[in-house]
């Protein structure tokens, strides 16, 4: 069975209307009702995990913009170009469109994408956003075009024998000088109670075993990004885990993060890093599963073409 748009449109709504019912006050017996008239299981059974986790959770991290996105609306110029990578339900390609930027969101979950291209429906029409559903080490967009790449909770996700071939194309998509802006879950943010330890720079969730997290710091950030990227600043923070996480006192779980904004070398500064031997380029392991931006889907769900 192959699901269709409309088979995850109703998916969605359904979801929809459960979150209302449950905020209006119904019962969690009649909610199980609900969700078993108008869930369906062969719909379910399909998705990849994240799409499950988005229909099932809606909207994890709240609204407002992420770390990586604030930034981005605090230090762009005007009218700039940037790619959401890992882009989930679109707060961050949200907040970027309505202050007047150029946005391709991007990301693997079928759920995602489609509630991010509700979000941005109107800046779709006028056309100046896009979302697309991709593998985006392969997707077709044009090298060189973007000012700017964010991507907020997803770096730490990627298989670490991808992280090479990752950062090459981010820094492939972006202007000279061009700006990427990252997030990553930090050592610290390793939760006992939750996950189980893989590795040293590695962790699995208990209860979703197919979402592991790879651990960044500092230095194995540098060891990854500065065979394209240099002048990097770094700035650690916590955020909650996901709406509803929550402890055995019922105060929210929280995630610490570490936060990365670098510049995209000029071909001179590359290649006389690379003529010097001081380039990086480490594909994370010893110091680097998958989800976010790099799946294996191709589909294009909505794009404007001058961002693209």
């Amino acid at each position: 069975m192959t699901l269709s748009t409309r088979d995850l449109v109703e998916a969605i709504l359904a979801r929809d209307i459960i979150t209302r019912l449950k905020e209006s006050g119904v019962s969690e017996e009649q909610l199980a009702g609900i969700r078993a008239e108008y869930w369906k299981p062969e719909i379910l059974e399909q998705l990849d995990p994240w799409s499950r986790r988005y229909l099932e959770g809606g909207h994890l991290w709240g609204d407002d913009p992420s770390t990586c996105g604030q930034y981005l609306l605090d230090t762009l110029p005007p009218s700039s170009s940037v790619i959401d990578l890992g882009c989930g339900y679109g707060r961050d390609s949200l907040a970027l469109a309505e202050n007047g930027h150029n946005v391709l969101a991007v990301d693997i979950s079928q759920i995602a994408v489609l509630d991010a291209a509700t979000q941005l429906e109107e800046a779709i029409k006028a056309g100046y956003a896009g979302v697309m559903r991709a593998n985006f080490i392969r997707a077709p967009i044009l090298q060189g075009a973007f000012d700017a790449v964010s991507t907020h909770r997803m770096f730490h996700l990627p298989d670490p024998r991808e992280i090479k071939a990752l950062t090459n194309r981010i820094a492939g998509v972006l202007k000279s000088k061009g700006t990427l802006v990252l997030s990553a879950r930090s050592p610290e943010d390793f939760n006992p109670d939750q996950m189980d330890r893989i590795d040293a720079n590695t962790a699995v969730y208990k209860h979703r075993p197919t979402h592991r997290v790879n651990f960044y710091d500092e230095d194995r950030l540098i060891g990854v990004l500065s065979d394209r990227f240099t002048d990097f600043a770094f700035e650690r923070g916590q955020e909650i885990e996901s709406i509803g996480n929550l402890d055995a006192s019922g105060a929210p779980i929280m995630s610490s993060y570490i936060r990365v904004v670098a510049r995209k070398k000029t071909d001179a500064e590359f290649r006389s890093d690379r003529a010097n031997g001081r380039n990086g380029g480490g594909n994370g392991n010893g110091n680097g599963d998958h989800g976010g931006g790099t799946g294996d889907a191709d589909t294009t769900v909505a794009t404007a073409p001058d961002v693209t």
